[in-house]
């Protein structure tokens, strides 16, 4: 069960990050492999992933559901698709007025025949994927 996390520093208020990180569409911009995304209603909404291994390319549809919400310090997800299920959680610490901390955690859990294959590869890509994701809601955010 590949579980990653990472915390890191944005230069900007806290209510400006949390508008960006529980909007599931710009969160979706900053999430790896994320092709589309359909908002279902204010809680739930379809995620199409494309995933490659190797040669192949996959795709998984994801059906997210925000199931814990505390505006703007912290909100729980979960996300269930074809022999997938993907636990996350995002707290904010508002650092300075112009300043947030973001913690990031997700925790993959892979089912089905190729449960092994899956989780391998997502915990070997764990680790740069939540680089991009930080990468990418910092440039966001920090746009002038």
């Amino acid at each position: 069960m590949p579980l990653g996390e990472i915390t890191f520093t944005v230069n900007a208020p806290i209510a400006s990050t949390w508008t960006l990180l529980s909007d599931m569409e710009k969160v979706a911009a900053c999430t790896p492999n994320v092709e589309s995304v359909r908002v279902i209603d204010g809680s739930k909404s379809e995620w199409t992933l494309k995933v490659k291994v190797g040669p192949l390319s996959r795709k998984i549809v994801l059906l997210n559901e925000t199931v814990n919400s505390n505006p703007p310090t912290h909100a729980e997800f979960k996300g269930t698709g074809e022999n997938i299920l993907v636990l996350g959680q995002i707290d904010l610490k508002e650092l300075s007025p112009e300043t947030t901390e973001v913690m990031y955690k997700i925790n993959s859990q892979a089912s089905g025949s190729l449960k092994s294959i899956m989780e391998n590869v997502i915990k070997s890509r764990l680790p740069s994927e939540m680089e991009e994701f930080k990468s990418r809601v910092k440039q966001r955010l920090e746009q002038k």
